[in-house]
């Protein structure tokens, strides 16, 4: 199987990321906030991530898209395990990943272990919430 991350996956728009930061419970990781929300959208995929690395928090856009990088790098290793859990269930979620304002973000010394160390716990409590 390959193990990329399709278009298809990602969460895109402003109205769905706005309903999944205001409408969705949120989860809470040592570099990364996740926002879990039931998906409304009519599409063939049962878990949508949109990323987002604020400008507030990483003010240079290069800086901003290498976090952003790796952010997907972690989630694109693992998210078919969570697509399996989903398809079982019969369940679709938006979810949407978030930088928290840290020291290592700030220092951008973050590694892919440790957000895909978020994504895994992330992922399992999503497997709990469905």
């Amino acid at each position: 199987m390959r193990q990329t991350l399709p278009k298809s996956n990602i969460l895109r728009g402003y109205k769905r990321f706005s309903r999944v930061l205001h409408e969705g419970s949120s989860l809470s990781g040592e570099n990364l906030l996740c926002f879990v929300a039931p998906s409304v959208e009519a599409n063939n995929r049962n878990i949508v991530v949109g990323f987002s690395v604020p400008k507030k928090i990483i003010p240079l856009a290069v800086h901003r898209n290498a976090i952003r990088r790796l952010i997907r790098e972690a989630v694109r290793k693992h998210i078919h395990e969570l697509e399996d859990a989903l398809k079982i269930n019969n369940k679709k979620v938006d979810v949407v990943l978030m930088i928290k304002n840290n020291r290592l973000t700030r220092d951008r010394e973050i590694s892919v272990d440790a957000i895909e160390d978020d994504w895994l716990i992330f992922q399992r409590e999503i497997e709990k919430m469905i």
